[in-house]
């Protein structure tokens, strides 16, 4: 007997609800963590969250969405069909290709000029919601600086080392245990904020031209430390967030870009584990270490 794909699922559960879309050609994308993605006739996005995610995380999500649209400088996901459930939803799709960090190397000086405009103005848009809105959405509040490492801290102990440590050398394994140390020691003034929190490169969308067609995927979106959103930048290049909060409109202070740089190395240490252990994904694992060598040559 044929066991039924999770493609064949997730389009059994569409056609169920939406008896009258029409598709021809459908495309599973599962790389995302939260979401399983159909893509339709190369047009249109469904996005499915996966049984671990709280189905009130994507329903807050869409809400979002409909109010930030009305203020964005950027193209977002505008759903238009929206399951009885809560639980998936879709899109027309932006249009366009991931601007990873090779093709922003390939971009002219003017292209990059407006992208950093365009990224300012979108990031300021977003961080100078009112905390108060936030919570009609039912985001949680940030507890405290002191409480974000410590959270980190106890992961680092009961999760990453005990997982990770036999995979790495004696000098990455120092690195990361001496950053971590410094880092979950830091003290910090934090003024909170809503934010994407992943803006990565598979994030955002890159027209014909060069310009920015949209940015995708408000998954995560939350709470949390501005700095924290400026960190994705540096994949472009090393003085991209800089650049960034220069034009930043949102809350700044001293440390700012001292705490981006930190969030810089700490996602980078995660993805190995991300790599090796939550995703058993060896390509990110290996493309975590090159970079986290990049790190520390340039420490």
């Amino acid at each position: 007997m044929k066991h039924e794909s999770l493609e064949d699922r997730l389009v059994v559960r569409l056609k169920q609800e939406f008896p009258d879309l029409n598709f021809k050609q459908v495309q599973l994308n599962t790389k995302g963590w939260d979401h399983d993605v159909l893509i339709l006739d190369n047009s249109f996005i469904v996005r499915f969250s996966k049984e671990k995610l709280d189905p009130k995380n994507f329903e807050r999500e869409i809400r979002f969405l409909d109010e930030f649209r009305k203020i964005s400088n950027l193209r977002i996901p505008k759903y238009t069909l929206i399951s009885r459930d809560k639980t998936f939803g879709g899109y027309e799709m932006i249009l366009g290709e991931e601007l990873t960090p090779e093709k922003f190397q390939t971009l002219s000086s003017e292209r990059r000029q407006d992208f950093v405009h365009q990224i300012a103005a979108f990031i300021t848009k977003l961080h100078t919601i009112p905390l108060e809105s936030a919570k009609d959405f039912g985001f949680e509040q940030y507890k405290s600086w002191d409480s974000e490492l410590k959270e980190k801290e106890k992961w680092f102990q009961d999760e990453f080392y005990p997982k990770m440590s036999s995979s790495l050398t004696l000098e990455e394994n120092t690195f990361i245990q001496n950053f971590v140390l410094s880092f979950c020691r830091s003290q910090h003034s934090v003024q909170p904020v809503i934010g994407h929190y992943d803006l990565s490169h598979d994030h955002i969308i890159m027209a014909p031209d060069g310009s920015i067609s949209g940015i995708i995927d408000f998954g995560d979106i939350n709470i949390g430390d501005p700095a924290h959103e400026f960190n994705g930048f540096a994949d472009y290049d090393r003085n991209l967030p800089e650049q960034i909060y220069e034009l930043y409109g949102g809350p700044k202070d001293l440390a700012f870009l001292k705490r981006c740089h930190d969030h810089y190395i700490h996602r980078w240490i995660y993805l190995l584990y991300d790599g090796r252990v939550r995703r058993k994904n060896e390509e990110l694992f290996r493309e975590a270490r090159s970079k986290l060598h990049e790190i520390m040559n340039t420490k």
